[in-house]
């Protein structure tokens, strides 16, 4: 099922504003503990959160399965959109942030990057499109989390976009 066209005339595309200034830092990183106030579980869930590395080959496995069409893709998409995004950031080299994402895109220049937003009632969607005169057009589409639905801002600073929630 396209994301653009699920049988529902009243969500259409709609285009991004994209700014040249530096994002502003909304939510400074909060240190786990204070001296010897930890707890177990807060260490626990600390780990869980930095260890990433427990859950890089079954979404490397499903990756895999789903470039292979041995898992319908867009069951993934729909249940799990989180590992949709995680891949197309991985893919561009780029980084999640807890507010939003930076993608690299050296060498491009701002017009030739177009940014457009799909809003449904539970999540909101981010095409990324990038043409260049010579070369086919490189178009993503990016999945936010739930906590994206409000506002979305989008900074193409030093050759890197930042998306802002």
């Amino acid at each position: 099922m396209d994301i653009a066209n699920n049988g529902n005339n009243m969500e259409q595309w709609q285009h991004m504003d994209i700014s040249l200034n530096e994002p502003i830092d909304l939510a400074p990183e909060k240190p786990i503990s204070n001296g010897l106030e930890v707890t177990p579980n807060l260490l626990h869930d600390q780990f869980q959160q930095q260890a990433e590395h427990l859950n890089e080959v079954a979404q490397l496995h499903s990756h895999v399965m789903v470039t292979a069409g041995m898992l319908p893709e867009t069951h993934i998409a729909d249940v799990q959109p989180q590992r949709q995004l995680a891949w197309v950031i991985k893919e561009l080299h780029g980084r999640l942030n807890p507010d939003g994402l930076t993608v690299p895109l050296l060498g491009a220049d701002i017009n030739q990057i177009n940014l457009q937003v799909l809003r449904t009632e539970t999540r909101a969607t981010v095409k990324l499109t990038i043409t260049e005169e010579n070369n086919s057009t490189f178009e993503r589409l990016m999945p936010l989390p739930e906590e994206a639905t409000g506002d979305i801002n989008a900074h193409f600073v030093n050759g890197r976009l930042h998306l802002r929630w």
